[in-house]
């Protein structure tokens, strides 16, 4: 149940950044034209926000299924081939996924060690290319046990966005 509750918390705080997202939009918006004055550094924290959402969403849409998927071949293949295939696009989007958190580690290290800032409020980027890169890897970790591990399950059929 220990991974109910990771991921639980991870949905949670990709609803609390898009929360954060709209409000910190608005009253950069209200402040700009009403006042004259927009919040400082809007941009980079939405840029943050917009990454917690996206990678911390990454775990919590595998694990639903959720992902949007075409069905060009899903009524033409038979139940053996759609687990077939849900065993190799499941392989390959986790192969891709490693990958990509190897990738950004790597370039997170070398943020951090050039101390790399972004925009006015001079926010260090290096722990959201870590956090970016550790969500990458829970992911394809998900995604290798499900595809791997399914045990001839079928996937989810009301999940998907068709």
């Amino acid at each position: 149940m220990r991974h109910g509750l990771f991921l639980r918390a991870l949905e949670t705080a990709a609803c609390l950044a898009l929360g954060a997202m709209m409000l910190l939009t608005v009253a950069d918006v209200l402040g700009r034209h009403a006042l004259g004055r927009p919040v400082p550094g809007t941009v980079e924290l939405v840029q943050y926000a917009l990454a917690i959402v996206v990678f911390a969403g990454l775990p919590v849409v595998t694990r639903d299924g959720r992902h949007i998927s075409l069905s060009l071949l899903e009524g033409r293949l038979g139940a053996p081939a759609r687990r077939l295939q849900r065993l190799v696009l499941g392989l390959a989007s986790a192969v891709i996924l490693a990958a990509q958190g190897w990738i950004v580690f790597g370039t997170a290290q070398l943020m951090r060690a050039q101390g790399d800032v972004i925009g006015f409020l001079n926010l260090p980027v290096h722990p959201a290319a870590y956090l970016m890169s550790i969500l990458s890897f829970v992911t394809a970790a998900a995604l290798l046990l499900d595809s791997t591990f399914a045990n001839g399950r079928e996937a989810p059929s009301g999940g998907a966005a068709h």
